[in-house]
Protein backbone atom coordinates (compact mmCIF):
# COMPACT_ATOMS: atom_id res chain seq x y z
CA UNK A 1 0.00 0.00 0.00
CA UNK A 2 1.48 3.45 -1.14
CA UNK A 3 1.67 5.95 1.68
CA UNK A 4 -0.85 8.38 0.05
CA UNK A 5 -3.27 6.00 -0.36
CA UNK A 6 -2.83 4.88 3.00
CA UNK A 7 -3.19 7.78 4.09
CA UNK A 8 -6.05 9.25 1.74
CA UNK A 9 -7.76 5.88 3.44
CA UNK A 10 -7.19 7.08 6.92
CA UNK A 11 -8.24 10.60 6.54
CA UNK A 12 -11.60 9.30 4.62
CA UNK A 13 -12.36 7.12 8.10
CA UNK A 14 -11.08 9.31 10.84
CA UNK A 15 -12.22 12.99 12.06
CA UNK A 16 -8.33 13.27 13.01
CA UNK A 17 -5.10 11.79 13.07
CA UNK A 18 -2.12 12.03 14.84
CA UNK A 19 1.64 10.89 14.40
CA UNK A 20 2.49 7.78 14.32
CA UNK A 21 4.66 7.13 17.96
CA UNK A 22 5.66 3.62 18.97
CA UNK A 23 4.66 2.10 15.56
CA UNK A 24 1.01 3.75 16.75
CA UNK A 25 -0.83 6.49 15.91
CA UNK A 26 -3.90 7.83 17.62
CA UNK A 27 -7.27 8.67 15.58
CA UNK A 28 -10.71 10.33 16.28
CA UNK A 29 -13.32 9.00 14.72
CA UNK A 30 -16.97 10.70 14.05
CA UNK A 31 -18.00 10.63 17.33
CA UNK A 32 -15.22 12.23 19.15
CA UNK A 33 -13.75 9.13 20.53
CA UNK A 34 -10.06 8.14 20.17
CA UNK A 35 -8.70 4.94 19.47
CA UNK A 36 -5.43 3.89 17.45
CA UNK A 37 -4.33 2.59 14.01
CA UNK A 38 -0.92 0.48 13.06
CA UNK A 39 1.01 1.33 10.09
CA UNK A 40 -1.43 -0.95 8.11
CA UNK A 41 -4.50 1.39 9.32
CA UNK A 42 -6.08 -1.30 11.71
CA UNK A 43 -7.51 -0.18 14.14
CA UNK A 44 -5.59 -2.42 17.03
CA UNK A 45 -7.02 -0.20 19.77
CA UNK A 46 -10.84 0.88 19.33
CA UNK A 47 -11.94 4.47 19.87
CA UNK A 48 -13.40 4.47 22.75
CA UNK A 49 -11.63 7.12 25.22
CA UNK A 50 -12.77 10.76 25.46
CA UNK A 51 -8.75 11.78 24.92
CA UNK A 52 -5.87 10.07 24.65
CA UNK A 53 -2.10 11.13 24.40
CA UNK A 54 0.88 9.74 21.77
CA UNK A 55 2.41 6.63 22.91
CA UNK A 56 5.62 7.05 24.50
CA UNK A 57 8.26 4.07 25.63
CA UNK A 58 5.45 1.84 25.32
CA UNK A 59 2.19 3.29 27.15
CA UNK A 60 -0.57 6.21 26.49
CA UNK A 61 -2.27 8.05 28.61
CA UNK A 62 -5.99 7.74 28.04
CA UNK A 63 -9.07 9.44 29.39
CA UNK A 64 -12.56 7.59 29.52
CA UNK A 65 -16.23 9.05 29.79
CA UNK A 66 -16.05 9.04 33.75
CA UNK A 67 -13.47 12.11 33.16
CA UNK A 68 -10.65 10.02 34.61
CA UNK A 69 -7.21 9.25 33.22
CA UNK A 70 -4.87 5.40 33.37
CA UNK A 71 -2.26 4.11 31.17
CA UNK A 72 -2.67 1.65 28.16
CA UNK A 73 -0.13 -0.85 26.70
CA UNK A 74 0.32 -1.41 23.07
CA UNK A 75 -2.19 -4.01 23.34
CA UNK A 76 -5.23 -1.77 24.30
CA UNK A 77 -4.71 -3.33 28.18
CA UNK A 78 -5.18 -0.71 30.75
CA UNK A 79 -1.92 -1.23 33.44
CA UNK A 80 -3.13 1.52 34.92
CA UNK A 81 -6.61 1.68 35.23
CA UNK A 82 -8.56 4.63 34.25
CA UNK A 83 -9.51 6.22 37.85
CA UNK A 84 -7.03 8.89 38.33
CA UNK A 85 -7.45 12.66 38.16
CA UNK A 86 -4.06 13.16 36.70
CA UNK A 87 -1.72 10.29 35.27
CA UNK A 88 2.12 10.71 33.88
CA UNK A 89 4.22 8.51 31.93
CA UNK A 90 6.36 6.00 33.33
CA UNK A 91 9.74 6.71 34.38
CA UNK A 92 11.88 3.61 36.28
CA UNK A 93 8.86 1.31 36.43
CA UNK A 94 6.79 4.46 38.73
CA UNK A 95 4.22 6.72 37.33
CA UNK A 96 2.77 9.20 39.60
CA UNK A 97 -0.72 9.66 39.81
CA UNK A 98 -2.80 12.46 40.88
CA UNK A 99 -6.44 12.14 43.11
CA UNK A 100 -9.36 14.16 43.13
CA UNK A 101 -8.12 15.62 46.23
CA UNK A 102 -5.30 16.89 44.42
CA UNK A 103 -2.71 14.23 46.21
CA UNK A 104 0.05 12.46 44.39
CA UNK A 105 1.01 8.90 44.41
CA UNK A 106 3.00 6.40 42.74
CA UNK A 107 1.94 3.48 40.96
CA UNK A 108 3.72 0.30 39.49
CA UNK A 109 3.65 -1.59 36.23
CA UNK A 110 1.01 -3.92 37.48
CA UNK A 111 -1.32 -1.05 38.18
CA UNK A 112 -0.73 -1.31 42.11
CA UNK A 113 -0.43 1.88 44.59
CA UNK A 114 3.30 0.86 45.79
CA UNK A 115 3.50 4.72 47.69
CA UNK A 116 0.04 6.21 48.91
CA UNK A 117 -1.80 9.42 48.36
CA UNK A 118 0.26 11.74 50.57
CA UNK A 119 2.26 14.52 48.81
CA UNK A 120 0.72 17.65 47.35
CA UNK A 121 3.05 17.66 44.42
CA UNK A 122 5.65 14.87 43.00
CA UNK A 123 8.20 14.52 40.05
CA UNK A 124 9.33 11.48 37.88
CA UNK A 125 12.19 9.11 39.22
CA UNK A 126 15.15 10.26 38.01
CA UNK A 127 18.06 7.76 39.16
CA UNK A 128 16.70 6.45 41.22
CA UNK A 129 15.18 9.29 43.51
CA UNK A 130 11.93 11.52 42.98
CA UNK A 131 11.24 15.40 44.22
CA UNK A 132 7.98 15.57 46.57
CA UNK A 133 6.25 18.11 48.80
CA UNK A 134 5.01 17.04 51.70
CA UNK A 135 1.75 18.49 53.16
CA UNK A 136 3.77 21.81 55.10
CA UNK A 137 4.80 22.77 51.36
CA UNK A 138 8.27 21.57 51.76
CA UNK A 139 10.31 19.86 49.49
CA UNK A 140 12.85 16.32 49.84
CA UNK A 141 13.44 13.54 48.11
CA UNK A 142 12.37 9.95 48.02
CA UNK A 143 13.29 6.57 46.39
CA UNK A 144 11.81 3.91 45.02
CA UNK A 145 10.56 2.21 47.84
CA UNK A 146 8.80 5.35 49.45
CA UNK A 147 11.38 6.17 52.19
CA UNK A 148 12.36 10.00 52.12
CA UNK A 149 16.17 9.49 51.80
CA UNK A 150 16.33 13.26 52.06
CA UNK A 151 14.10 14.93 54.48
CA UNK A 152 11.23 17.27 53.34
CA UNK A 153 12.78 20.40 55.06
CA UNK A 154 13.12 23.10 51.66
CA UNK A 155 11.33 26.00 50.74
CA UNK A 156 12.01 24.88 47.00
CA UNK A 157 14.29 22.02 45.36
CA UNK A 158 14.95 20.81 41.83
CA UNK A 159 15.55 17.36 40.41
CA UNK A 160 19.18 16.23 40.77
CA UNK A 161 20.88 17.40 37.48
CA UNK A 162 24.76 16.21 36.91
CA UNK A 163 24.69 14.31 40.68
CA UNK A 164 23.67 17.93 42.11
CA UNK A 165 20.13 19.20 42.76
CA UNK A 166 19.51 23.17 43.72
CA UNK A 167 17.55 23.36 47.05
CA UNK A 168 15.97 26.24 48.93
CA UNK A 169 15.88 27.57 52.41
CA UNK A 170 15.38 30.45 54.32
CA UNK A 171 19.12 31.77 53.22
CA UNK A 172 18.67 31.23 49.77
CA UNK A 173 19.65 28.88 47.06
CA UNK A 174 22.39 25.97 47.15
CA UNK A 175 23.68 22.69 46.07
CA UNK A 176 22.99 19.03 47.77
CA UNK A 177 24.32 15.80 46.72
CA UNK A 178 22.28 12.85 46.44
CA UNK A 179 23.22 11.87 50.30
CA UNK A 180 21.75 15.10 51.46
CA UNK A 181 24.74 16.65 52.09
CA UNK A 182 24.85 20.22 51.15
CA UNK A 183 27.85 20.85 49.48
CA UNK A 184 27.19 24.50 47.89
CA UNK A 185 25.95 27.08 50.53
CA UNK A 186 22.54 27.75 50.41
CA UNK A 187 22.96 31.66 49.90
CA UNK A 188 21.98 32.81 46.28
CA UNK A 189 18.89 34.31 45.52
CA UNK A 190 18.58 32.50 42.34
CA UNK A 191 20.09 29.17 41.36
CA UNK A 192 19.74 26.89 37.89
CA UNK A 193 20.44 23.15 37.83
CA UNK A 194 24.39 21.97 36.50
CA UNK A 195 24.85 21.89 32.76
CA UNK A 196 28.26 21.14 31.38
CA UNK A 197 29.58 21.16 35.24
CA UNK A 198 28.67 24.85 35.62
CA UNK A 199 25.49 26.66 37.20
CA UNK A 200 23.76 29.76 36.92
CA UNK A 201 23.58 31.54 40.22
CA UNK A 202 22.45 35.51 40.29
CA UNK A 203 22.97 37.84 43.35
CA UNK A 204 20.61 41.01 44.77
CA UNK A 205 21.22 42.87 42.04
CA UNK A 206 19.60 40.73 39.84
CA UNK A 207 23.19 40.03 38.07
CA UNK A 208 24.43 36.50 37.01
CA UNK A 209 27.04 34.09 37.02
CA UNK A 210 28.12 30.74 37.09
CA UNK A 211 29.56 28.29 39.80
CA UNK A 212 31.18 24.92 39.85
CA UNK A 213 30.40 21.82 41.52
CA UNK A 214 32.80 22.86 44.07
CA UNK A 215 30.98 26.04 44.82
CA UNK A 216 33.78 28.39 43.40
CA UNK A 217 32.10 31.14 41.60
CA UNK A 218 34.08 30.47 37.82
CA UNK A 219 32.34 33.66 36.12
CA UNK A 220 31.67 36.51 38.20
CA UNK A 221 27.80 37.57 38.58
CA UNK A 222 27.87 39.96 35.88
CA UNK A 223 25.75 40.04 33.20
CA UNK A 224 21.68 41.16 33.20
CA UNK A 225 21.25 37.63 31.52
CA UNK A 226 22.88 34.11 31.41
CA UNK A 227 21.94 31.35 29.62
CA UNK A 228 22.68 27.51 30.43
CA UNK A 229 26.27 25.99 28.85
CA UNK A 230 26.07 23.55 26.10
CA UNK A 231 29.08 22.01 24.57
CA UNK A 232 31.11 24.46 26.64
CA UNK A 233 29.59 27.93 25.38
CA UNK A 234 26.94 29.73 27.45
CA UNK A 235 24.46 33.12 26.17
CA UNK A 236 25.13 36.09 28.06
CA UNK A 237 23.59 39.63 27.72
CA UNK A 238 25.76 42.36 29.00
CA UNK A 239 24.57 46.01 30.18
CA UNK A 240 24.07 47.12 26.66
CA UNK A 241 21.16 44.60 25.95
CA UNK A 242 23.70 42.79 23.42
CA UNK A 243 24.15 39.39 23.18
CA UNK A 244 27.17 37.03 22.77
CA UNK A 245 28.57 33.82 23.95
CA UNK A 246 31.25 32.85 26.90
CA UNK A 247 33.29 29.84 27.05
CA UNK A 248 33.80 28.11 30.52
CA UNK A 249 36.86 30.40 31.37
CA UNK A 250 34.22 33.32 31.04
CA UNK A 251 35.98 34.68 27.90
CA UNK A 252 33.50 36.45 25.06
CA UNK A 253 34.50 34.08 22.28
CA UNK A 254 31.49 35.92 20.69
CA UNK A 255 31.43 39.54 21.48
CA UNK A 256 27.93 40.91 23.12
CA UNK A 257 27.07 42.97 20.25
CA UNK A 258 24.34 41.44 19.01
CA UNK A 259 20.42 42.73 19.53
CA UNK A 260 19.69 39.45 19.74
CA UNK A 261 20.68 35.33 19.36
CA UNK A 262 19.06 32.14 19.41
Amino acid sequence: MKFIEFNDYVKCKYDNIGYFSDDLARVRNEKGRYGYINKDGIEVIPCIYCSASNFFNGFAVVENEEGHDGLINKEGKEVVPCKYFNVGHFSEGLVRVENEEERYAYVNKKGKEVIPFIYEDAEDFIDGLARVQNEEGRYGYINKDGKEVIPCIYEDAGNFSEGLAKVQNEKGYGYINRDGIEVIACKYPYASDFHDSLAIIGNKKRRYGYVNKDGIEVIPCKYPYAGDFHDGLAKVRNEKGRYGYINKDGKEVIPCKYPYAG
